[in-house]
């Protein structure tokens, strides 16, 4: 290994700094770094983070200290009355088209001396119903309607309670929730099993002789789904993308999905229209110039769609594992100006979840331009030490201070570096830290403008037992020792190599269980230290996140003699070791002993096994 002679050059002084942007959790400390120089903390409501293009909040409601959840019903409240300002209310039906008005609001304004008569309808040609939107889905089990206290004989004597799926204009036969013809009380209690509802539809069997002065809608739980997006928000400048945290709870039976993406204009979205030529369609004016919202708003019968406007922003990233709370990379490419993020919760009745704040961090300005890195070979054989050699290409515009640190991350393994070189010639370099399986930090000589556009090689060793695995990278200044690393992008760093890209995959047709290796044939448990230990080591493979993986010991009639190991494993490369003892510490008796390694998927169990010699 060549030595690392001189790591760094001198850096001109230029305005660099850490941002740590905080959504929601008013008055709770503010982050250890805050208070470091060239540190800023800045604090967001999440309506002010919802502004701007393509925010918005559906759903949700903002608590205590910016606590962000969905809305929750409790059993005594009425869902009519709280509809409007979900977005949602009361209304009656015209020429199948719906019709609202200050006379139907007053079924839902909570006072029993106003109401809607009959005759105002029949007035408006509309039907002898009501219909009412929750503003969302909710668990219902319960619809209340009666007149005005003072006159009881109005009541609602033949009716048909319909549910209306969302942009439904008339409901079906297999739409009736309940029906009643001779209905004798004022009070119309309609009782039923609890059922996820967002619309209802009451029809009244008469046209007149009936006034409701209120109706209320009563269940509990959450709302079915909501979603929290943010606008695209200005960081003012190109920024590296760092880490993002979270603080909230979800409760079992609730999924809560949190996702990025990353731009660099004020609107992700690309705007279509008809060209009037058949079902040809174009993003341009007829100047040929992109069309703004404001122009696709303003066009008069021929707007066709609105899509991401991938040319200047990324697509939404996968779902960040709630489990990395306590921080995780944003995984949307940067540097970028501008990012948005996408929160989207599926509460199951009682089960919930909320988020009390998202903390993100960046860099300004960026240590590169931008950096295109590239991975070979792309297929491999699993579980196979393979030669690799990761490719970077770093672009600077001119204001860069340059990198002199590389990380690289895998969920598969490392097992060594052999040489890095750039323009093929060969680099001084040491490990910053101490090797991991996952994890691989270097020690160069500063990349910076000079170098802008010459291709940075690592020549590393490792294995990978998934297909698709990602190696990460991103490069650090380490004269910025506060400041988000930058993210190497998918791309053709070098014509050299043909992969364009940072994961790799697989030969497929492999077992789950793999490579299943003894250390020794025979255990000896007699304390001599040759043999008083059998080490296994397994390979699993091409797991869809984790298995229950349980090894074992078995003697030949197929009773468990001894339980090694039982958890969730994910693909990769794992040991066990057996001292010839059964479950209760006894050496167990000299003979033949099955060993197995099981593992539980959602296609089946996969297994494997072999056979091993106790003797002393």
């Amino acid at each position: 290994m060549l030595r690392l002679t001189l790591l760094s050059l001198l850096v001109p002084t230029l305005s660099w700094g850490l941002t740590i942007y905080r959504v929601g959790g008013y008055g709770r400390p503010q982050p250890e770094l805050a208070d470091e120089p060239d540190v800023e903390f800045v604090q967001l409501s999440w309506e002010d983070f919802a502004a701007g293009a393509e925010g918005m909040m559906v759903g949700l409601e903002v608590g205590k200290e910016g606590r962000l959840a969905p809305v929750f019903i409790p059993s005594d409240e009425n869902m009519a009355m709280s509809s409007f300002a979900r977005g949602g209310g009361p209304g009656s039906w015209k020429y199948n088209f719906l019709t609202k008005g200050e006379e139907i609001d007053l079924i839902a304004d909570g006072d029993a001396t106003t109401f809607l008569d009959p005759a105002v309808l029949v007035a408006r040609s509309e039907s002898s119903l009501v219909y009412l939107d929750l503003g969302g889905r909710f668990l219902v089990n319960q619809v209340v309607v009666y007149p005005r206290p003072n006159h009881p004989d109005r009541l609602i004597e033949g009716y048909t309670l319909y549910w209306l799926p969302k942009g439904t204009i008339r409901p079906q036969g297999k739409n009736v929730i309940a029906r009643g013809t001779d209905n004798r009380n004022p009070r119309l209690e309609i009782n039923f099993v609890p059922r996820l509802l967002d619309q209802i539809q009451l029809n009244m069997h008469k046209k007149e002789g009936w006034e409701i002065a209120e109706l209320e809608v009563y269940g509990e739980g959450y709302v079915s789904s909501a979603q929290y997006t943010s606008g695209a928000f200005d960081l003012g400048e190109l920024s590296s993308l760092g880490a993002i945290r979270w603080s909230g709870f979800k409760d079992t039976g609730a999924k809560l999905g949190i996702r990025t993406r990353s731009g660099h204009t004020a609107d992700p979205n690309r705007y279509w229209r008809f060209t009037g030529r058949g079902a040809e369609k174009t993003f341009r004016n007829a100047q040929g110039v992109p069309l703004t919202a404001a122009d696709y708003n303003n066009l008069k019968g021929n707007k066709a769609e609105i899509t991401t406007d991938l040319d200047h922003w990324s697509s939404w990233s996968g779902p960040y594992d709630w489990a990395d709370s306590l921080g995780t990379a944003i995984t949307s490419p940067g540097p970028r100006q501008f990012i948005q993020m996408q929160l989207e919760f599926a509460p199951s009745g009682l089960a919930g979840a909320a988020i009390d704040f998202i903390e993100f961090r960046v860099t300004q300005p960026p240590v590169a331009g931008r950096v295109l890195g590239e991975i070979w070979p792309i297929e491999v054989k699993p579980g196979e030490e393979t030669a690799f050699v990761y490719a970077m290409r770093p672009d600077f515009a001119g204001g860069e201070s340059g990198f002199d640190r590389l990380v690289l991350e895998t969920a598969g393994q490392f097992t060594g570096v052999d040489s890095v070189r750039v323009n093929e010639e060969l680099q001084d370099w040491q490990l910053a830290e101490p090797l991991t399986d996952q994890r691989l930090v270097l020690a160069v000589a500063r990349i910076d403008r000079s170098k802008t556009g010459r291709v940075l090689e690592i020549f590393f060793r490792g294995r990978v037992f998934r297909f698709g695995t990602v190696f990460a990278a991103q490069v650090f200044d380490s004269q910025r020792p506060l400041e988000v690393g930058q993210l190497v992008e998918d791309g053709d760093a070098t014509f050299r190599l043909d992969g364009n890209q940072r994961s790799v995959g697989i030969e497929l047709g492999r077992d789950i269980v793999s490579e299943l290796v003894l250390s020794s044939r025979v255990c000896t448990p007699n304390g001599d230290q040759v043999n008083d230990q059998v080490r296994m080591e397994y390979i699993l493979l091409e797991l869809a996140g984790t298995g229950v993986v349980e090894v074992g010991i078995f003697d030949l009639a197929g009773r468990r003699v001894r339980q090694l190991y039982r958890g969730a494993d994910t693909s990769g490369q794992y040991a066990q070791t057996w001292d010839g003892r059964a479950d209760g510490g006894n050496v167990v008796t000299p003979g033949i002993y099955l060993y197995r390694v099981q593992v539980d998927t959602d296609e089946g169990p996969a297994e494997r096994s072999g056979l091993v010699a106790v003797a002393y």
